[in-house]
């Protein structure tokens, strides 16, 4: 498992646990290459058409498992930002 910013890291002040998602290192480079994206509003898996009948198929609408506590959870406004830069 590896940590991926949803924004970019610009320093510490984009360093903070809800500009963060824990994902398995395969799709860490998928996330971080606009390829896969979480849908804020139903934290679902959202692929770019590029991984379509890939062997990352699969993953399209499946959700997210989130932390218990909304304070640690991703920010929606950067999921949403992220989702926007879907290729």
């Amino acid at each position: 498992m590896e940590a991926a910013h949803i924004r970019p890291y610009l320093g510490e002040h984009t360093n903070g646990v809800r500009n963060g998602i824990l994902l398995r290192g395969d799709i860490r480079t998928l996330f971080d290459r606009h390829l896969i994206a979480v849908e804020p509003s139903t934290h679902r898996v959202v692929l770019s058409h590029q991984l379509e009948g890939t062997r990352y198929s699969y993953l399209h609408g499946k959700e997210v498992s989130l932390p218990v506590e909304a304070r640690l959870r991703p920010d929606a406004a950067a999921l949403s930002w992220h989702r926007e830069q879907l290729q």
